[in-house]
Parts: structure tokens; sequence; C-alpha cells
């Protein structure tokens, strides 16, 4: 029995409604001489990996762009400082160069939601990589022309732009193309490309290759040549199943689940095309229910009607918590960690190879994680790095402060290590958010909820990567942890309270836990909790119910007390 059958059986009561989208669907789009002969050939499932990994190569991989950065600024500062007369006016157009691509990403992520409610999804990843390469090619005329700098800028913002349509855009496209039982191990290669990405631009930005005086703008064009080939990839490829079946066209659907699955995993992908198209209703009546419907025609009507749903907003409002502020170290350490190196007192050369060699063991770690990825629960992925995240933030900032690490350790070696340590933890919390999030919302809701937290989350890392730099200089690196380090602490209480599980459940099962109701503070129930206990003071006896709860947070701070004296004085003692 799969987990799906599970869940149905136990949510029963609540799903007969649906029950008839289950009935025939068959019909609508396998034949039965063709279903009958079970597929076991290696195929189908390299040729879904090949097309999931293109998505990530022409999208997540460009996480490059944001990592050669990093090391690239040794050497770009000689050429920013004659161009602008200052050192602090070349960081900030250096601060301008490297968020120019996460404003990009925000209006990438914008954009795509003209588009969230159109089902074809081939069309738009194609051009969106298209505007990726050229964004690229205008990146590397920075030293070239007059106006370098902004035309840079430019490109980069460009190269966002795309970036962000296929971020949103694939991520729909791997969940509709791939199986149940492979869906989060295709989603999280996308966090893999990213490592690999980050990875790739540190290679890139050292000295040994383009990370000079008169090579560092070739590194800004570099990362963006492996678009190419998958182009070439995507366009080889059939459409999403879904987006055919949306389009009327069924032996279009049925030859592109043949190229993408397995026949045994034909039925489950579809019983879930099914239940969010409906079922009830012939294929061909229900596309055209679909074209002639006014909110897939404008924008407004569209957004208004999925956000008066509680079927939306509530998924939409849990994704939004976990991809905006999922592991925000990687802010700083993606693109500011060779000066962080060097303030700590490496050198330009050594620092820009501890930021290389700090991203060898995320890549390695990301790309093993995928072999065991579906086998732990989803909220496990993401709080315990998250933990690791944090502890690693205390030290670095005590070890800041104390000029060494416990009087042992000098920084230049506990802080890239601590770093490295880090960024390892980030692989896995970010190959979990980036899977659990397209998985919270239903079929139809899933490129339109994707591409406005994909705003929120790159309008707050333009932020972030605008400002960090100029606070790292003139502050020092622990002010800039200090409220990454509070926000993880808020994260993992919200993960744990309130994210569902998702591994192995088709996005029907999934769109159950949430309530069709908007949220609001009357009809949640810790507002209920809290209006019950203060009621506790308008009883009979509320002055002796004033005094025993006076009494009890006496007693409770005392024993806290005690036990934070005891916690310091034997860390003093160890660590003296």
């Amino acid at each position: 029995m799969t987990r799906l059958q599970d869940e149905l059986l136990r949510r029963k009561p609540s799903f007969a409604e649906v029950e008839p989208l289950y009935k025939n669907f068959e019909d609508f789009v396998i034949s039965p001489s063709k279903s009958e002969d079970l597929d076991t050939s290696i195929w189908p499932r390299l040729r879904l990996f090949a097309v999931v990994l293109s998505i990530g190569a022409g999208s997540m991989f460009l996480v490059a762009l944001d990592s050669v950065v990093d090391n690239l600024l040794p050497a770009a500062k000689p050429f920013l400082e004659r161009k602008y007369g200052s050192a602090e006016a070349a960081d900030m157009a250096w601060e301008w160069i490297v968020s120019s691509r996460i404003y990009g990403l925000a209006i990438g992520s914008l954009l795509s939601i003209l588009i969230s409610n159109q089902p074809s999804r081939k069309s738009p990843l194609i051009t969106a990589m298209s505007i990726n390469f050229v964004g690229g090619a205008l990146s590397g005329l920075v030293t070239i022309t007059k106006y370098g700098v902004v035309i840079s800028c430019l490109g980069r913002f460009l190269n966002g732009i795309g970036s962000g349509i296929i971020q949103v855009i694939g991520s729909a496209m791997i969940a509709e193309i791939s199986p149940i039982s492979a869906r989060g191990t295709m989603l999280a290669t996308l966090t893999v490309w990213a490592c690999i990405g980050e990875l790739t631009g540190m290679v890139l930005g050292l000295d040994t290759l383009l990370g000079t005086p008169r090579l560092w703008n070739l590194a800004l064009v570099a990362p963006s040549l492996l678009i190419l080939p998958a182009v070439f990839c995507i366009y080889c490829s059939p459409d999403s199943p879904r987006a055919l079946l949306l389009n009327g066209d069924k032996e279009g659907s049925q030859q592109a689940l043949e190229f993408y699955q397995y026949s045994d995993e034909w039925k489950s992908s579809l019983e879930d095309y099914m239940n969010d198209i409906g079922a009830e209703a012939d294929i061909e009546d229900k596309s055209k229910l679909i074209r002639k419907d006014p909110c897939n025609g404008t924008l407004w009507p569209m957004i208004k009607q999925r956000f008066s749903s509680g079927n939306f907003v509530r998924p939409f409002l849990l994704g939004a918590f976990i991809l905006t502020f999922v592991h925000l170290d990687d802010w700083l350490w993606i693109s500011y960690s060779t000066q962080v190196f060097e303030n700590i007192g490496l050198n330009a050369r050594a620092a820009t190879r501890a930021s290389l060699m700090i991203s060898f063991p995320q890549a390695v770690i990301s790309i093993f994680a995928l072999f065991v990825f579906d086998d732990f629960s989803r909220k496990v992925l993401i709080v315990l790095p998250t933990i690791v995240s944090i502890l690693c933030s205390v030290l670095v900032i005590m070890g800041i402060k104390r000029g060494s690490l416990f009087g042992i350790w000098p920084l230049y070696l506990a802080i890239p290590i601590l770093a490295a340590t880090d960024l390892s933890a980030a692989a896995v919390t970010s190959e979990a958010a980036y899977t659990v999030v397209p998985e919270l919302f239903a079929q139809k809701d899933r490129v339109l909820g994707t591409a406005i937290i994909g705003i929120l989350q790159n309008v707050l890392g333009g932020l972030l990567t605008t400002t960090a730099l100029s606070i790292v200089n003139t502050y020092g690196t622990q002010f800039v942890l200090g409220p990454f380090l509070l926000m993880n602490m808020v994260y993992i209480s919200g993960i744990w309270w309130y994210l569902p599980e998702t591994n192995g459940i088709s996005a029907t099962a999934i769109a159950l836990h949430f309530r069709n109701d908007l949220p609001s503070l009357r009809n949640s129930p810790n507002f209920r909790k809290v209006r019950s206990f203060l009621g506790f003071f308008y009883g009979r006896h509320r002055l002796v119910n004033i005094l025993v709860l006076l009494t009890q947070i006496l007693v409770i701070s005392a024993c806290l007390y005690g036990c934070g004296l005891l916690f310091v004085t034997g860390f003093r003692f160890i660590f003296a």
C-alpha cells in the first residue's frame, strides 16, 4: 500500500467528496494497449534526469555568478578605485554589481506570475534561458567600454530576470514531470546545482584562472556558457504532461508520460493531474473551460481569486516563511567570504583560496544527500542543519570578539572551518526547503505561489547583499551574523510547529492539510488558548489566581537562573 493510499484512508471522511475523481481517468489518456507492457528499461529515468539537470543548469547553477564575484573582488578593486577615485565608492559600485542580479531574480519571479496561469512550461523556459545568456554576455563588458559598470549591472540584472523565471517555472515543470516517488529527489537536484555553481564560481575567481586584473571580466561570462546545451536538451524534450493535458492534447500527454516515466508510474501521476483539473468533465470540455475562465485572461482577477482561498493563502504564508528565511548565512558566505577572511588577517591570495575550500564540502554533501534525501522527513532535514548553523554563528561571533576561538585556534584557521561547516549545513537545509515549498501548493497554484515567494526571497537577498559588505568593513562580521542567528532560532520554531510532511505524498493529499477558510486571529487555536488564559484573571477568585501565577513565575525564574549560573560557571571553568 502506497503512502498516498495510507493518507487517503486516514482522511476518508474528508476525502469522500473527491472520490469520484479517481474513477475511469485512464479513459482520458492511457490506451490499454500501451499500458499492458511495463517499461523496465533505464531510458525513461535517464531522459527525466537529463531534463531535470538541464533546468538546474540553466537556473540554479548560475549561483556561480554570485560566488564568482566574491573571489573577484581583489582583482576588480584596483580597476574600480581608479574609475571612481576612492575605496568607499569602489565598494559601493561593487555592491551594486553583486546585488543587481539578486534584484533581477525578484523581477524574474514577478514576471513569472504573468505566465503562471498558462499551462505551457517549455516555451517560457527556453525564452528565459536565452535572456540569461544575453545577460551573461553583457556582464563581460565591464572593463571594455566607458559605461562598462552600468552595462555589467544591466547584464547581471537581465541574468537575474531569466534565472528568476526559470527557478519558478522550472521547479513547477520538475514537479509535474517527475513521478511522486522521485519528486523530492528531482527537486533537490536544484540545490545540488546551486552548490556546484557556487564551487565553480569560486574556482573561476582564482588568480590562477580568471581572477586576475586582465581577465576578471571573463569570469562574469563563463558560467553562462552551460546554458547552451541546457537549452538544446529542453528544446528536444516534450512539454509537461499536465500542460499538454490542459491544452487538450491527450496524445501528446501520453507521449510525454512515456518519455519521462515508467508505465507503472503513470497511474499515480494521472491521479494527481486529474484531481487538480477535475476528472468529472471531459478533458476537451475542461480545457475549454480553463481557457475561457476570466482568471486565466488577466493577472489581477486570477491573483484576487487565489488570495481569497485559504487553500492558497495558507501554504503561501508557510512557504514564504520557509524559503525567504532559509539559511540567511548563505548571503554572507557566498558573496563576501573573501572580504571576511581578509578582515581576520588573511592576505588576498589566501582569502580567495579559503573561499574556494569552504565550498568543497558543501558541494560533496549536497550530492551525497540526494541518495538518501527521500529517506528522511523534510522537517528534520530543515531543522537539524539550521541548529548546526546557529552553533557555527555563535562560535564565529565568540572568536571574532576574543581574537581566537577558545584561546586555542587562531581566527585564520577557525573562521574558514566554521564557514565550511555552516555552508555544509546550508546544503541540506536548502535542498529540503527548495523541495518542500513547491510541494505545498496544488498543481494549479504552484507557479503563482513559488513566484511570489521568489520575489520576497530575492528582495530580501538584494537588500542584504547591498548592505552586508559595508557593515562587515565598518562594524564587523558579527553585526551581520548576530541578526541572522536570532532569525534562525525563530525559523526553527516555525518549521517545527507548522510544516506538514510532504515526502512521498501527492499534491491532492497535501492540499487536504490546509483549510479553505482564510487565516485570521479569531479562528486561530492559539488565540483561543490565550483568550481562555486571560479569562483566568476574571473569575471569582482572581486575586488568588494572580498570586499563584506570580509564585509560579518566581519559582521558575529562580530555577532558570540557577541552571544558567551553573552552565556559565562550568563553561568558564572548562575554557578558562
